[in-house]
Protein backbone atom coordinates (compact mmCIF):
# COMPACT_ATOMS: atom_id res chain seq x y z
CA UNK A 1 0.00 0.00 0.00
CA UNK A 2 2.84 2.41 0.79
CA UNK A 3 4.37 1.92 -2.66
CA UNK A 4 1.12 2.92 -4.36
CA UNK A 5 1.05 6.20 -2.46
CA UNK A 6 4.70 6.86 -3.24
CA UNK A 7 4.07 6.25 -6.93
CA UNK A 8 1.12 8.67 -6.95
CA UNK A 9 3.08 11.38 -5.16
CA UNK A 10 5.99 11.06 -7.55
CA UNK A 11 3.60 11.24 -10.52
CA UNK A 12 2.13 14.48 -9.19
CA UNK A 13 5.54 16.02 -8.58
CA UNK A 14 6.57 15.40 -12.17
CA UNK A 15 3.38 16.55 -13.85
CA UNK A 16 3.08 20.05 -15.30
CA UNK A 17 -0.36 20.47 -13.75
CA UNK A 18 1.05 20.10 -10.24
CA UNK A 19 3.68 22.74 -10.91
CA UNK A 20 1.08 25.09 -12.38
CA UNK A 21 -1.18 24.72 -9.36
CA UNK A 22 1.73 25.41 -7.02
CA UNK A 23 2.84 28.49 -8.99
CA UNK A 24 -0.67 29.93 -9.23
CA UNK A 25 -1.27 29.27 -5.55
CA UNK A 26 1.96 30.96 -4.57
CA UNK A 27 1.21 33.97 -6.77
CA UNK A 28 -2.25 34.31 -5.22
CA UNK A 29 -0.87 34.10 -1.69
CA UNK A 30 1.93 36.56 -2.47
CA UNK A 31 -0.43 39.10 -4.01
CA UNK A 32 -2.91 38.67 -1.16
CA UNK A 33 -0.21 39.22 1.46
CA UNK A 34 1.05 42.26 -0.42
CA UNK A 35 -2.47 43.71 -0.51
CA UNK A 36 -2.79 42.99 3.22
CA UNK A 37 0.48 44.79 3.91
CA UNK A 38 -0.44 47.85 1.85
CA UNK A 39 -4.02 48.16 3.12
CA UNK A 40 -3.44 49.48 6.62
CA UNK A 41 -6.76 49.46 8.51
CA UNK A 42 -8.77 48.40 5.46
CA UNK A 43 -7.21 44.95 5.02
CA UNK A 44 -10.54 43.10 5.06
CA UNK A 45 -12.03 45.22 2.31
CA UNK A 46 -8.85 45.08 0.25
CA UNK A 47 -8.53 41.28 0.47
CA UNK A 48 -12.23 40.88 -0.30
CA UNK A 49 -11.91 43.11 -3.34
CA UNK A 50 -8.78 41.28 -4.47
CA UNK A 51 -10.50 37.90 -4.28
CA UNK A 52 -13.58 39.29 -6.03
CA UNK A 53 -11.37 40.60 -8.84
CA UNK A 54 -9.80 37.16 -9.06
CA UNK A 55 -13.20 35.49 -9.49
CA UNK A 56 -14.37 38.08 -12.03
CA UNK A 57 -11.20 37.49 -14.01
CA UNK A 58 -11.75 33.72 -13.95
CA UNK A 59 -15.33 34.08 -15.17
CA UNK A 60 -14.68 36.89 -17.64
CA UNK A 61 -11.35 35.96 -19.20
CA UNK A 62 -11.65 32.17 -19.46
CA UNK A 63 -14.35 32.01 -22.17
CA UNK A 64 -12.64 34.67 -24.28
CA UNK A 65 -9.21 33.08 -23.90
CA UNK A 66 -10.49 29.62 -24.75
CA UNK A 67 -12.09 31.00 -27.91
CA UNK A 68 -8.75 32.38 -29.15
CA UNK A 69 -6.24 29.77 -28.00
CA UNK A 70 -6.69 27.60 -31.07
CA UNK A 71 -5.48 30.47 -33.28
CA UNK A 72 -1.94 30.51 -31.85
CA UNK A 73 0.74 27.80 -31.77
CA UNK A 74 0.48 26.00 -28.43
CA UNK A 75 4.17 26.23 -27.51
CA UNK A 76 4.41 29.93 -28.31
CA UNK A 77 1.28 30.64 -26.28
CA UNK A 78 2.46 28.72 -23.22
CA UNK A 79 5.92 30.27 -23.26
CA UNK A 80 4.42 33.75 -23.64
CA UNK A 81 2.10 33.18 -20.67
CA UNK A 82 5.04 31.98 -18.57
CA UNK A 83 6.99 35.12 -19.51
CA UNK A 84 4.06 37.28 -18.39
CA UNK A 85 3.96 35.39 -15.06
CA UNK A 86 7.68 36.03 -14.57
CA UNK A 87 7.21 39.74 -15.29
CA UNK A 88 4.40 39.85 -12.71
CA UNK A 89 6.66 38.20 -10.15
CA UNK A 90 9.44 40.67 -10.92
CA UNK A 91 7.07 43.62 -10.51
CA UNK A 92 5.97 42.61 -6.99
CA UNK A 93 8.76 44.47 -5.14
CA UNK A 94 7.84 47.71 -6.91
CA UNK A 95 4.14 47.70 -6.01
CA UNK A 96 3.29 50.56 -3.66
CA UNK A 97 -0.46 51.06 -4.16
CA UNK A 98 -3.43 48.79 -3.66
CA UNK A 99 -4.73 49.37 -7.19
CA UNK A 100 -1.46 47.98 -8.55
CA UNK A 101 -2.08 44.78 -6.60
CA UNK A 102 -5.57 44.60 -8.09
CA UNK A 103 -4.14 45.00 -11.59
CA UNK A 104 -1.50 42.32 -11.03
CA UNK A 105 -4.11 39.92 -9.65
CA UNK A 106 -6.32 40.43 -12.72
CA UNK A 107 -3.41 39.93 -15.12
CA UNK A 108 -2.06 36.94 -13.18
CA UNK A 109 -5.44 35.20 -13.27
CA UNK A 110 -5.96 36.21 -16.88
CA UNK A 111 -2.79 34.48 -18.04
CA UNK A 112 -3.30 31.53 -15.71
Amino acid sequence: MGSIRAARVSECQGSPECGLVCRKGLATVALGLLAFQLAGNQEGAVLGTALAIKMVAYVGVAPVASAFTHLLPRRTLLVSLDVVRVVIALLLPFVTQVWQVYLLIFVCVGVG
